[in-house]
């Protein structure tokens, strides 16, 4: 009995199957084992030509949202580097260092590409060459984070297949091929080489601006809101963020249908057409030349400033960025504009610690902007001769979109992804400047321009409408002035395009009659039809680019 007790007492301390497995288990463990054996490979081979997949599509769709497609990449990745293991960590060979070269030089054009999600390539080629100094792509934090592991996950997969899996040569060139050609730059160039050069019917419509005849010289003030189309009004999208604007229609003459034509859809593009009435064409058909080297910048053209300078205005303009960028100090000092507020000017208005809060890797915020334009406005309304002032913001750009420091908890500037905060938080700042000038402006007659200077260049935006269907905001306000042309509260809902804004401005001011024409621009108080209006979106932006008679034209100055 005590032995039996004994045995009974150390069987049920030590159960026979934790010490003598059963079979079952062990044959199954075996077959699992065997069964992954077998199969690891060409899983993991195929989770890898997955992942690069996948991440070929991030890098050739510009305009696509990564939020789904980015989780799938990520535990794609995951599973791979658990699957792999250590041999993934292999050193790769001269082919694989060329590929991983190239991606380096590939990254760069996929995170422009992403950051305006498209490519413009009429922007592409006038503003690249032109001059970048103090603009970095870490301005655009998110879609460089994107296109950089894009890109790397995309190369990593080709040197992982070579590493493991003998990856031929010619594997290595078709990705080297699809990095050089498939990336949105590269294709968006070819795309735009084989377009068809149609008659050219523009060059002869080029008109110069009519004299001025005026008793009345309005103060004109332009403010640039950056990329605050009309889409922003939906409120069912974008809330309260175009509130402000939707006050002022009451007093002032609403632009409903200024479309966005080719070479027209980046800032100094914005500002050319609507002050010279003319699109921005590259200098040549597709060639980087000693023309953007220079400093006349369409000088054979009179624009806005132009005449307004004969008038006896004086002339300004206010940014937050720097004038080195896309030629725009080379257009306003080609145009007479003498008084400018950049970046480096506005670093010793403020202090260093201002700067540094306001700064954002690109530009300062709108609310340093709109502070340097109130002290601006000051200065020059002092001189008892009428003034021309611009002012030109950054606020929801595109995809990455500011808020300034005033609208921030930390009062730090930021850029991020909120459209509808950012603008709002710009409109509150230009709010800001627009009520100091009806408080400070001594009774002089003024005229204020608010318009978006180009569409948004935010992908969600863009997916929103075709580019036709969109339409710039174009407001004028009349301050103690009676334009002869419209009463307040009135709304024009002829098609029309950016270019169309600088003789319809002319004859709101009372500087030029109803028909005002200038560039390919088209008052539309008169009776002329604007080009849109004539020959319709599409056709006209066929017309525009390519049109090499056209460039020639507008670079040379024939028409003036």
């Amino acid at each position: 009995m005590h032995a039996f007790a004994q045995r009974g007492l150390l069987d049920r301390q030590t159960p026979p199957n934790l010490y003598l497995p059963d079979s079952r288990y062990v044959m199954g463990f075996g077959l699992m084992s065997m069964w992954w054996g077998r199969f690891r490979e060409p899983v993991l081979c195929l989770l890898i030509v997955a992942n690069m997949v996948l991440s070929g599509i991030v890098i050739a769709r510009a305009d696509m949202r990564v939020v789904e497609i980015g989780r799938a990449i990520g535990w794609l990745t995951l599973f791979c580097v658990i699957i792999g293991g250590r041999r993934l960590w292999l050193w790769p060979d001269r082919w694989a260092v060329l590929l991983l070269l190239v991606g380096v030089c590939a990254m760069p054009l996929v995170a422009l590409a992403r950051a305006f999600g498209r490519v413009d390539v009429l922007a592409l080629l006038s503003v690249l060459p032109s001059g970048t100094t103090d603009i970095s792509l870490l301005g655009f934090g998110h879609p460089v984070l994107v296109a950089s592991l894009a890109v790397a996950l995309f190369v990593l997969g080709v040197i992982w297949l070579r590493a493991l899996f003998g990856l031929p040569r010619g594997g290595v060139v078709l990705a080297v091929t699809f990095l050089v050609l498939g990336n949105p730059v590269s294709v968006a160039l070819m795309r735009a080489a084989v377009l068809p050069v149609r008659p050219d019917l523009l060059t002869v419509q080029i008109v110069p601006p009519p004299p001025v005849a005026a008793t009345e010289k309005p103060d004109i003030i332009m403010i640039y809101l950056e990329g605050l189309e009309r889409a922003f009004a939906d409120t069912a999208t974008f809330g309260a963020a175009y509130a402000d604007l939707l006050a002022l229609r009451p007093v002032g003459v609403d632009f409903t249908a200024v479309r966005q034509v080719a070479g027209t859809g980046w800032s100094i593009a914005g500002i050319v057409a609507s002050q010279c009435g003319l699109p921005l064409l590259p200098n040549r058909h597709f060639a980087f030349n000693d023309a953007l080297a220079g400093t006349a910048f369409l000088p054979q053209h009179k624009c806005l400033p132009d005449i307004l300078a004969t008038e006896g205005y004086r002339r300004a303009f206010v940014t937050g960025g720097t004038n080195d960028f896309g030629r725009q100090g080379d257009f306003l000092a080609s145009h007479g504009v003498d008084d400018i507020t950049d970046l480096p000017r506005l670093r010793n208005m403020f202090t260093s610690d201002e700067i540094t809060r306001a700064y954002t890797g690109w530009v300062v915020d709108d609310q340093m902007v709109f502070d340097a334009a109130i002290s601006t406005y000051d200065r020059l309304v002092q001189d008892p001769a009428p003034l021309f002032m611009a002012v030109q913001t950054f606020g929801p750009h595109g995809a990455q979109a500011l808020m300034s420091r005033n609208c921030t908890p930390d009062a730090i500037a930021v850029l991020g992804s909120d459209l509808a905060a950012s603008a709002s938080c710009m409109l509150a700042n230009a709010g800001r400047f627009s009520r100091h000038v009806v408080q400070a402006r001594r009774q002089r007659p003024t005229v204020m321009v608010f318009l978006s200077d180009h569409l948004n260049h935010s992908p969600v935006m863009q997916a929103m409408a075709p580019v036709g269907t969109r339409a710039n905001t174009v407001l004028f306000v009349p301050l103690g002035f009676v334009s002869p042309r419209a009463a307040p509260g009135t709304a024009v809902h002829r098609e029309a395009s950016m270019m169309d804004v600088f003789p319809t401005l002319l004859a709101f001011a009372g500087l030029a009659g109803p028909d005002a024409q200038a560039g390919l621009g088209r008052s539309l108080f008169g009776a002329a039809p604007s080009l849109v209006e004539k020959k319709g979106h599409a056709r006209l932006d066929a017309e525009i680019f390519p049109n090499p008679a056209l460039n020639a034209a507008i670079w040379a100055g024939q028409g003036n």
